[in-house]
């Protein structure tokens, strides 16, 4: 497979987006890492991001949540990792199974990591507290950024439109550009 062949301009209203491009993932794909029997095979995707990466200034990979080959992959060829973690035991459970994963993966070398409070639900002052105590080993891993939960991010993915683009000023799109912010201060 030649990866410059399935890349392709993002569209927005059926109009080009400048500077940004996409390789967009099917059930085909999760097919197809089924049959992936090869040795190194955790090695696939970043030997071929390998021939683009001087093509961009970023690169973002957007995992299943589950340590499946495609996300081990990702992780092999990540050097930095965002975790996105909603105020749940088992996603609590989850992201240290991730962080376990990502030593062995990276064979002991570090990688610069963050964790993301997402979905937070003010409303939701034990499960937040539970979630802020467990969080605090990983203080210093965790964006000052904050996501909550609203329900204008679901609309906006309804409509498939950016968030930005579809509510502007609602505090979800400001939430998400102050973590834009830090993730380009990473």
């Amino acid at each position: 497979m030649d990866i410059k062949k399935i890349i392709s301009s993002a569209y927005l209203r059926e109009k080009p987006l400048k500077n940004l491009d996409i390789i967009v993932s099917t059930i085909h794909l999760a097919k197809a890492t089924e049959r992936i029997t090869t040795i190194y095979r955790e090695k696939i995707l970043a030997n071929h991001l390998q021939k683009i990466t001087n093509d961009y200034d970023y690169c973002l990979l957007d995992c299943p949540p589950n340590l499946g080959v495609l996300t081990i992959n990702a992780l092999y060829a990540a050097d930095s990792l965002i975790i996105p973690l909603i105020p749940d035991k088992g996603a609590l459970d989850g992201m240290a199974d991730l962080l376990e994963t990502v030593t062995e993966v990276k064979e002991g070398r570090p990688i610069n990591y963050r964790i993301l409070r997402n979905g937070i639900d003010v409303r939701n002052k034990q499960t937040n507290a539970y979630l802020e105590q467990e969080l605090r080993p990983y203080q210093s891993q965790l964006f000052t950024s904050s996501i909550s939960k609203a329900e204008i991010t679901n609309q906006s993915r309804i409509v498939n439109e950016p968030l930005g683009l579809f509510a502007p000023r609602s505090r979800a799109t400001k939430q998400y550009q102050q973590l834009t912010k830090e993730i380009l201060q990473m």
